[in-house]
C-alpha cells in the first residue's frame, strides 16, 4: 500500500513540459494595437485627407487677400486682355475664393463621411479603406485639373517676363487667374456630389457597424428627400453665387476692389 501511494504521489514526468512549451511558443502573439483601434485610426486619417486640397486652396487665397499678386510696372492697364482676362484678380476675388474653398472642404468631409458609413456597412474594413483611398485619389487630381482649366497661368510668366516677379507668378499659378470662378465650379460640383451621396445613403440606419452588415443588405429602396438635400447642398452655393453677383455689380459701379 505504501508503494502504491508513493507511485501515485510521484510528480508528473518532465516529458510533458516540452510539449507545453511548444504549444506556448506556437500560439500567435498578442497584438500591441487592437484591430478596432487601428481601423478607426486609418479610417479617420483617410477621411480627413479629403479636406487637404480645399484647405490648401483656402490658405493660399487667404494670403492673397492680405497680399495680392500685382503688376510691378505702374503703367495703366492695357485695353487688351492680359493672360486671357482684362485684369488680375483683386482682394474681393480671393475672398470669394476662400469662401468657396471652405464650402468645398465642408462638403468633401461630409461626402466622405457619408460614403464611409455606407462602405463600412456593406464591406469589410480593408475593402472600405481601399474605396476611401480611391475616392481621395480621384478628388485630388480632379481639383488640380479644374484649377488648371479655369485659369492656368502660362509657364513663362514670372520666369522670363519683365513685368512680374517670381513670387507673384507663383501665387498666380497656385490660385489661378480666376480663383473665384475655379473654386465656384469645384464647390458647386462637390455640392451636387454630396446630394447624390445623401440619396445613396438614405436607406442606411443612422448608426451602422460591421455587426449590422448582413442586416443592411435587405434594406428598402432609396428615397430622394428635398428637405434633406436643400439645406446642406442647395442653399450654400446659392448664397455664395448671389454674393458673387452682387459683389461684381457693386465693383462695376464703384470701381473698388
Amino acid at each position: 500500500m505504501a508503494s502504491t501511494r508513493r507511485r501515485r504521489s510521484r510528480p508528473p514526468s518532465s516529458s510533458s513540459s516540452p510539449s507545453r512549451s511548444r504549444s506556448r511558443s506556437n500560439s500567435p502573439p498578442r497584438a500591441v494595437i487592437p484591430a478596432s483601434m487601428l481601423n478607426a485610426v486609418l479610417f479617420e486619417t483617410s477621411r480627413l485627407l479629403s479636406v487637404v486640397p480645399a484647405v490648401i486652396g483656402a490658405s493660399i487665397n487667404a494670403w492673397c487677400v492680405y497680399h495680392p499678386p500685382h503688376i510691378l510696372t505702374p503703367t495703366p492697364p492695357s485695353p487688351k486682355p492680359a493672360f486671357g482676362r482684362c485684369a488680375l484678380p483683386t482682394r474681393a476675388d480671393y475672398a470669394m475664393a476662400v469662401l468657396w474653398a471652405l464650402l468645398t472642404a465642408h462638403q468633401c468631409l461630409s461626402l466622405t463621411t457619408g460614403l464611409l458609413r455606407r462602405w463600412t456597412a456593406y464591406y469589410p474594413p480593408l475593402a472600405a479603406l481601399i474605396r476611401l483611398l480611391a475616392l481621395q485619389a480621384i478628388c485630388w487630381p480632379a481639383t488640380h485639373v479644374t484649377l488648371g482649366v479655369f485659369g492656368a497661368l502660362p509657364v513663362r510668366v514670372g520666369v522670363e517676363g519683365e513685368d512680374m516677379d517670381v513670387l507673384d507668378a507663383a501665387l498666380l499659378r497656385g490660385t489661378t487667374l480666376r480663383p473665384e470662378v475655379a473654386w465656384a465650379v469645384i464647390g458647386a460640383t462637390t455640392c451636387v456630389s454630396r446630394s447624390v451621396q445623401i440619396w445613396v445613403t438614405s436607406n442606411l440606419p443612422l448608426v451602422s457597424s460591421t455587426r449590422t452588415r448582413t442586416a443592411t443588405l435587405g434594406l428598402g429602396p432609396r428615397e430622394w428627400d428635398w428637405n434633406k438635400v436643400t439645406r446642406p447642398c442647395v442653399l450654400p452655393p446659392v448664397v455664395l453665387l448671389a454674393l458673387m453677383v452682387g459683389l461684381d455689380a457693386w465693383r462695376r459701379e464703384t470701381c473698388v476692389c
